[in-house]
């Protein structure tokens, strides 16, 4: 199949064997067109399977977190919670800047690989917190999470058409 899944139906006029060789090559071609869509769209369910996963880990210690510090901690600890969650929005719109030079670096799939793993290493830093880890791992996610959201928008551009570019 050509690069990019496009296949052009190149038609010949004439009968008996010729007929049969066009109809032949017609079927092979609607299969390689099929094939192609079909894999985007494995590409776009294991996308938001994926997501559904990062982000139920991630939003639960994100509704959690202040709670976990504060008795991890004591009292003393009450906003830190908030300070880290501001740490990575902070960093995450900084990031934003500089993040699609870095998936154009990268590509798409390594830059959702990179977050992710951005991702995963903040929710671990529950298991044991410091301050300073949880605040060094807050800038991590921050750019982790520049970097997801930029591969994720060029990873479904990528996997889709003119016909489910518009799809709502």
């Amino acid at each position: 199949m050509p690069a990019g899944g496009t296949t052009t139906v190149v038609r010949e006029s004439g009968g008996g064997a010729e007929g049969a060789e066009e109809c032949e090559r017609d079927v092979i071609i609607r299969q390689q067109v099929s094939s192609w869509r079909d894999a985007k769209f494995r590409n776009i369910l294991l996308l938001g399977f994926a997501f559904m996963v990062l982000f139920s880990a991630f939003q639960t210690c994100g509704v959690i977190q202040t709670i976990v510090l504060k008795s991890y901690f004591g009292d003393d600890a009450s906003t830190l919670g908030y300070t880290s969650l501001a740490i990575l929005y902070a960093t995450l719109g900084v990031a934003n800047w500089f993040s699609p030079f870095i998936v154009s670096l990268i590509g798409p799939k390594w830059g959702m690989i990179a977050g992710g793993l951005c991702y995963s290493l903040f929710i671990a830093i529950f298991l044991k917190p410091f301050y300073g880890t949880l605040y060094a791992g807050s800038v991590l996610v921050g750019v982790g999470a520049a970097v997801l959201w930029t591969a994720q928008g060029m990873f479904l551009t990528v996997n889709s058409d003119k016909q489910t570019m518009a799809r709502t």
